[in-house]
């Protein structure tokens, strides 16, 4: 005759502080807006440089 075994799983709560570097929902939409602001900011310092050199 087998044994069962049972396996207890806890799982994190639910969230976005979850994976291998847990932070809170601040840093999250802090890394979020830093990034649009840089990649913005960066288009627009193309798009006059280009528009600079064209004249």
């Amino acid at each position: 005759m087998t044994t069962l075994q049972t396996v207890i799983v806890e799982r994190p709560p639910p969230g976005p502080a979850r994976g291998k570097w847990e932070a809170p929902v601040w840093a999250i939409v802090l890394i979020a807006v830093s990034t649009v602001l840089v990649a913005g900011g960066y288009g627009l310092w193309r798009l006059l440089r280009a528009r600079k050199s064209e004249s």
